[in-house]
């Protein structure tokens, strides 16, 4: 296979011999090119920067910086946005809060067998190459669809109107969704009269450094939601994590769309989505257009439902691109999905589903 074409890997952990290990098992794959490694948390997110990977394997417990930091560092600096595989040990009350971190971030985990060294990482070989291949055939899609995409330094930012939106469109993600959702955004054209909403399950650290980067990359203005803030035409709100946002036209039941962050309870946020889309479809009704990516669980189903009940238009990831396939899988077994999608079409299908629904037409004229 053409090395272009290959999925791009950086290795990093402390233990020279897990690294050793993960050199030789992944570039036995034809698929797989191991471009570096990293034998602390510092090199790493330098290497990142540099290599530009589609996956990296990430131990936990490294010097000079942790995964989690690294990751987080990640997250603000290189382009395109990797996927993390975290590959460590988890013993313990403090191994299991950690991990619960870890996946509060997006990230994949895969557990070493024995501990950080573990010699006996042989019995998840084949867990780690086909987990490996399944975020980094998704990144290496990415890749090749927007090779010629740059970050947009220095974009102007347009005086927004202060009018409703005409469309809404709620865009649902968790484990494996960070990638997918930058890339739908980054490759859109400037939506001037539809209001994009992002809910992403990850904790509110890093949902704040998602936003950041996506307003660095996306064609419109990117922020995080703001209790009491207005919904304006032009804009992409990231949906604090561990919390859902509902919508409403005040009081005088004007114009105007003001968002309210409700801060979920432990468990809750795992229908974020859900709530996120049931109240846009209340409120936007067919002019409502709902999405829902990668991850774990069944959270954006009944928002789908919701949406299609309104009459708005609902689309799913193709799950043989999804990173975890669970989501999309869920939404499309409960038979409300009018669209599945894989990654090449998904900026042009959302274009041409915003355009009609500004228009008052319906899904039926999109397909």
């Amino acid at each position: 296979m053409d090395h272009e074409m290959k999925i791009r890997v950086l290795i990093a952990d402390d233990s020279y011999f897990v690294r050793r290990y993960l050199h030789e098992l992944l570039s036995q794959d034809a698929d797989i090119a191991v471009v570096g490694e990293a034998k602390d948390g510092v090199e790493v997110v330098a290497m990142a920067a540099e290599l530009h990977p589609d996956v990296i394997t990430m131990d936990y417990r490294m010097p000079r910086k942790n995964g989690l930091d690294a990751t987080a560092e990640i997250m603000l600096g290189s382009r395109p946005l990797p996927a993390v595989i975290i590959l460590s040990a988890f013993a313990g009350t403090d191994g299991r809060e950690t991990l619960e971190r870890l996946r509060s971030a997006g990230a994949l985990v895969i557990e070493k067998p024995s501990g950080e060294v573990s010699l006996d990482i042989d019995r998840i070989a084949d867990e780690i190459v086909t987990t490996v291949k399944k975020v980094g055939d998704v990144q290496r899609r990415i890749r090749m669809y927007a090779r010629a995409l740059v970050a947009r330094a220095g974009r102007a930012t347009p005086i927004r109107k202060h009018s409703a939106p005409l469309a809404v469109v709620v865009i649902g993600a968790s484990t494996g969704g960070p990638p997918l959702v930058e890339h739908l955004l980054a490759t859109l054209g400037e939506e001037e009269s539809a209001a994009f909403v992002i809910v992403q399950h990850m904790s509110k650290y890093f949902t704040e450094l998602f936003s950041e980067r996506l307003d660095r990359l996306a064609p419109m203005p990117v922020h995080e939601a703001k209790e009491g803030e207005e919904l304006l035409p032009g804009t992409i709100t990231v949906v604090p994590g561990n919390s859902a946002v509902t919508f409403d036209r005040g009081a005088e039941g004007g114009p105007h769309i003001r968002l309210h962050v409700v801060e979920l309870p432990e468990r809750r946020d795992e229908h974020a989505i859900d709530l996120t889309m049931r109240s846009a479809a209340d409120l936007f009704g067919p002019a409502t257009i709902g999405m829902v990516l990668s991850g774990m669980g069944s959270d954006g189903t009944d928002g789908l439902a919701a949406i299609k009940e309104a009459k708005g238009s609902t689309f799913a990831q193709d799950p043989l691109s999804a990173t975890v396939s669970s989501m999309p899988e869920s939404a499309i077994s409960a038979g409300i999905v009018d669209r599945i999608l894989g990654i090449e079409e998904m900026p042009s299908t959302l274009g041409l589903a915003i355009r009609r629904a500004v228009k008052g037409e319906g899904i039926e004229e999109v397909m």
